[in-house]
């Protein structure tokens, strides 16, 4: 599930408030629908906001206009966008 990454970021935060560094950090998030499967919404933007979370993007397989013909997944995400993941893990 999800609770664990946002574990992460709520130590991130704790850590940057405290004045220690830390890194970027992406994360893809997959699910079936982002109205009903989006959990803790309001703390991903917060994460943002706050400058510990990167990106945070979404593969909502069901969503339209995705669904039909095609589903997403997170693995179409972080093939559209190779530039968040070498970029972060070359910084």
């Amino acid at each position: 599930g999800i609770a664990p990454i946002r574990s992460f970021l709520q130590d991130k935060l704790y850590k940057k408030q405290r004045g220690i560094a830390t890194g970027p950090m992406v994360v893809f998030y997959g699910c079936r629908r982002e109205q009903e499967e989006l959990f803790y919404k309001d703390e991903w933007a917060m994460f943002k906001k706050e400058g510990v979370l990167s990106e945070l993007v979404g593969a909502f397989q069901y969503d339209k206009p995705h669904y039909p013909p095609k589903m997403v997944f997170v693995s179409d995400k972080m093939a559209e966008l190779p530039e968040l993941i070498t970029g972060n893990l070359l910084e």
